[in-house]
């Protein structure tokens, strides 16, 4: 059925225009879809990168103010052992209005004990801070000092320790004023972990080690190490800075944007899912197969109808053709259609004039043979290649009717 169904041009015609109209739009659709990919991506980096920089340098500029604060405190801070033991406490009360910048300050002597604490609740009498990465970084460096993430000793909140080491008048070490900043606290962490890229991206903070400071996707992943798959995150651990596509742990594809901080050895991770940043490609590609569907399914009914008007004056040069052959016609079939169908209807008509002329010669010619030979003395026969008689003149029909004839 199918070899009887493709017999026909017009169902050819139009299985060759749907064919060629749908490689078409699919082609089109193809490229299209890539090239919207390609800018989508390109205008997504250039996003995430002015992201990640605008909030790598808000951090570094908050980060600088608090540790201003710290050192300006310190500056007018009692330069005796004796004198910081007595008055701590009076140093934090004299500062709250600025120390409230921090979630939490402390100041510790030099052997590292906890001399007073802000707000009241953080204060534990006898602390010894010696074991603490925070205290002994200050100590040696005697410098202002950002630490490691670390489990506060209160409740094991995640916290990071901002410190700034305190001298005697002969520049003697002799104790360290810090600001705890909660990593999961309401302050300008959590101001981090609300920014967001379009609906699903979000921005992570992440120390040179690899440990999570902040993931805007999860607040639970503070103090957590990154995700080991991530090829680009390792780089930006050792330094990179720009935009890339990568595979974001099991959320699938993300275009990353990195960029180092200054103030701190961290860098802001920019992470946009791909699902929504090629999502207008997307929508697009599916507006194409749509119109592709409705395309087709359109086009196929009106090439049908458009072939079947165009073949017409071909189905009746056929019918007119059979109608001269079989004697109902013996006019000249119609000229109609088009330039090839009219041709090949010129062409029958002449050479079905030709075949009339030579009918008619011949006609005349036998006619002619006929009336020399009917009086003709001698008889005269005419057969064809099998010897089958087509013509016999009078005068041989007696002589093989006669008796005495022995043919």
């Amino acid at each position: 059925m199918i070899k009887r169904w493709f017999d026909s041009l017009v169902n050819r015609a139009v299985v060759l225009v749907v064919v060629f109209t749908g490689v078409s739009l699919l082609a089109i659709t193809v490229i299209g879809t890539a090239l919207s990919r390609a800018e989508l991506e390109r205008m997504a980096k250039g996003q995430l990168e002015t992201t990640s920089a605008l909030a790598a340098r808000d951090l570094d500029w908050k980060l600088s103010q608090r540790l201003n604060v710290l050192t300006l405190i310190a500056e007018d801070a009692p330069q005796s052992d004796a004198r910081l033991s007595n008055g701590a406490m009076a140093l934090l009360r004299d500062n709250r209005a600025v120390l409230q910048l921090f979630d939490a300050t402390f100041v510790f002597d030099a052997g590292g004990e906890l001399l007073a604490g802000t707000p009241s609740d953080f204060f534990r009498p006898g602390y010894i801070a010696t074991d603490r990465q925070y205290f002994q970084e200050v100590s040696r460096r005697l410098s202002p000092i950002i630490s490691e993430p670390y489990r506060t000793a209160l409740d094991g909140r995640p916290g990071l320790m901002m410190a700034v080491p305190l001298f005697d008048l002969k520049q003697r070490f002799i104790g360290m004023i810090g600001g705890l900043i909660f990593l999961d606290g309401d302050n300008f962490m959590r101001e981090f972990a609300d920014i967001r890229v379009g609906t699903t991206g979000f921005l992570r903070l992440v120390t040179r080690n690899g440990t999570v400071l902040v993931d805007g996707s999860d607040q639970n992943q503070a103090m957590t190490a990154v995700d080991s798959g991530t090829v680009s995150m390792k780089r930006a651990m050792t330094g990179f800075e720009g935009a890339i596509r990568d595979r974001e742990g099991s959320s699938g594809d993300a275009i990353m944007a990195y960029r180092q901080m200054a103030q701190a050895p961290w860098f802001v991770a920019a992470v946009w899912p791909t699902r929504e940043a090629f999502a207008p490609a997307n929508r697009l590609q599916e507006g194409f197969g749509f119109t592709l569907l409705g395309v087709t399914l359109l086009l196929a009914p009106l090439a049908f109808w458009i072939f079947h008007r165009l073949m017409r004056p071909l189905r009746t040069l056929g019918a007119q053709i059979y109608q001269c052959h079989t004697g109902e016609r013996d006019q000249p079939v119609s000229e109609a259609g088009g330039a090839e169908i009219r041709n090949v209807a010129r062409i029958f008509n002449v050479v079905r004039q030709e075949r009339d002329d030579i009918f008619r010669s011949l006609a005349e010619r036998e006619a002619f043979f006929r009336s020399l030979t009917r009086d003709a003395p001698v008889g005269i026969v005419h057969t064809d290649i099998l010897g089958r008689i087509e013509f016999a003149n009078p005068a041989f029909l007696d002589l093989v009717s006669s008796p005495e004839s022995d043919t």
